[in-house]
């Protein structure tokens, strides 16, 4: 097989105007065009998020249906939910995306569910792949000091449910437990002065993006991974975490019920719950071999579900 990839990476993580959206769109559109017009393309494959992005890969799609080309799409983001329920418009956009489409690639089996029950798909149409990293040896951190240190990775946002950490935090100021914040977004600042007004400077560390070595050492050195998110796809930090052997605390939503299995490689919470955060943080305080028979489940987990060589078997079959 031959890959003849398109760039679609946004050009920065901050939030962008319209405008300047709608011309990248275009540019990006206009050189679909020009591949599909000067290449021998069989099948069109389409990695997309939600709201823009999905309608953007959508309108890709069924260029290429209408060119007589094999279709796939591959929706990653949680928030597609919430453009579906809230928009009847976006809802007919998205069943007219998915009526082109060949095949539509879900994380997990939560979204086979989820567009099966919402959009009456065929059942040969959706097929779960979860997402997929490249294996390699784990070398942990060996810790000099007692303290169960707690590793967030993402936006810093409502939604990834920072502020319940930060209550989470507040509430167990007096145990030995440290909070690692690697991330930005658009509450930063708010949540910097929140961690400042409850005093709670000793116990939260806001690092901004943490990238490359950074992450590798935050990975090696913590002991659990927490993700609190509202909604979600299938995060790949998640994958990274496990991989490294960290035990997870994340939320039962999305496709993470597929990898994080309660009580055996770490505990799901309900979105939205400080105190379901507090109580996990303090069965680890209690259990402190939890933390460490959690990590190695997890490494497994990642070894059979998550294995590049798992992913590229499924793609072939799809393919």
């Amino acid at each position: 097989m031959e890959f003849i990839t398109l760039d679609t990476t946004a050009s920065t993580n901050k939030k962008r105007s319209l405008v300047e959206r709608g011309l990248g769109g275009m540019i990006r559109m206009t050189k679909f065009i020009a591949l599909l017009s000067t290449r021998k393309v069989d099948t069109v494959m389409a990695f997309c998020s939600s709201g823009y992005s999905f309608k953007e890969k959508g309108a890709m799609i069924k260029i290429a249906k209408a060119l007589g080309k094999k279709t796939i799409i591959a929706p990653r983001s949680g928030h597609l939910i919430d453009d579906i329920e809230n928009s009847s418009s976006f809802k007919k956009s998205v069943a007219a995306v998915f009526q082109k489409a060949d095949h539509i690639i879900c994380q997990g089996s939560f979204w086979q569910s989820y567009f099966n029950d919402h959009f009456q798909l065929p059942s040969d149409k959706t097929v779960v792949i979860h997402n997929w990293i490249d294996q390699k040896t784990v070398k942990r951190s060996i810790k000099n000091d007692k303290n169960l240190k707690i590793l967030f990775l993402g936006w810093i946002e409502k939604n990834k449910g920072i502020y319940e950490i930060i209550e989470a935090a507040d509430q167990l100021r007096d145990e030995n437990v440290e909070w690692i914040i690697g991330g930005n977004g658009k509450e930063f600042e708010e949540v910097s002065a929140l961690v400042s007004r409850k005093e709670l400077q000793d116990k939260v560390q806001l690092k901004g993006w943490v990238l490359h070595e950074d992450k590798e050492r935050h990975l090696a050195s913590s002991d659990i991974l927490i993700i609190p998110s509202y909604r979600e796809g299938l995060p790949n930090a998640l994958l990274e975490a496990m991989l490294n052997g960290l035990a997870v605390i994340a939320s039962n939503v999305g496709g993470i019920p597929d990898i994080v299995q309660n009580k055996n490689n770490g505990i799901l919470i309900n979105p939205g719950d400080a105190n379901a955060i507090v109580s996990a943080v303090k069965f680890f305080l209690t259990n402190p071999e939890k933390t460490q028979e959690f990590g190695l489940e997890a490494i497994e987990t990642i070894k059979t579900k998550n294995s590049l060589e798992t992913a590229i078997s499924k793609f072939n079959e799809v393919l």
